[in-house]
């Protein structure tokens, strides 16, 4: 199955054409103009020739021949300069000249123009569906983002700090800063929770409470 042509070859194909066929032209009619050229040269040399023999008592013969001569040269250059102008003739750029090439590069035109705009019917089609998807993944980054900030701004502290006394009674003298920081070392099993109650012995007076083994 042959490969259909573009636009494009279309048009290289008629362009290399019509230059193939005006070079060819443009070669005849010079070296028609180059016959001209020539027998201008020996018109011109036979009617001096003529004069000459007509001044210097030539025979009539001579005199007819050299004009008969003549005049067969002229013929023959109207012949060429006719010639001339029929090919110059062709150069002219008539309608029917190129008809059916132009209508075959008119018709891959409306083709080319009929497959642009179904590429581009796709292309917008394609565009529509990667924005929706753009929208769905930026929805689900913020939804992403929304739960790592919930889960960065957690507050251990909030959670337990009503279950503070029960993993050590003393908790509830320190300050809050330290209550903070005790609840995170227990929290990533600490063994040396201890210290935060060297300096503040606790009273076992009055209530007593049931202490939560530290794990």
């Amino acid at each position: 199955m042959f490969e259909k042509k573009t636009l494009q070859q279309h048009i290289n194909e008629f362009t290399r054409k019509v230059d193939s066929r005006e070079s060819k032209i443009h070669s005849k009619i010079r070296e028609l103009e180059d016959q001209v050229e020539s027998i201008q040269s020996q018109i011109k040399s036979q009617a001096a020739k003529i004069v000459e023999l007509e001044l210097n008592g030539g025979s009539p013969e001579q005199v007819d021949v050299t004009k008969k001569s003549n005049r067969e040269l002229r013929l023959q250059l109207e012949e060429i300069q006719d010639s001339i102008r029929g090919y110059q003739s062709q150069l002219e750029h008539a309608p029917s000249l190129y008809a059916e090439d132009l209508k075959t590069i008119r018709q891959a035109a409306k083709d080319a123009t009929a497959d642009r705009k179904k590429e581009m019917e796709e292309l917008s089609s394609k565009v529509d569906d990667k924005k929706a998807q753009i929208e769905s993944l930026q929805k689900e980054l913020e939804q992403i983002k929304h739960e790592w900030n919930v889960l960065y701004h957690h507050d251990d502290y909030y959670t337990f700090s009503s279950m503070l006394s029960y993993i050590d009674p003393r908790v509830t003298k320190l300050d809050h800063s330290k209550k903070e920081q005790f609840l995170k070392d227990w929290l990533s099993g600490s063994s040396s929770l201890e210290r935060y109650f060297k300096e503040q012995p606790l009273s076992h007076q009055g209530i007593q409470r049931t202490v939560i083994p530290r794990q």
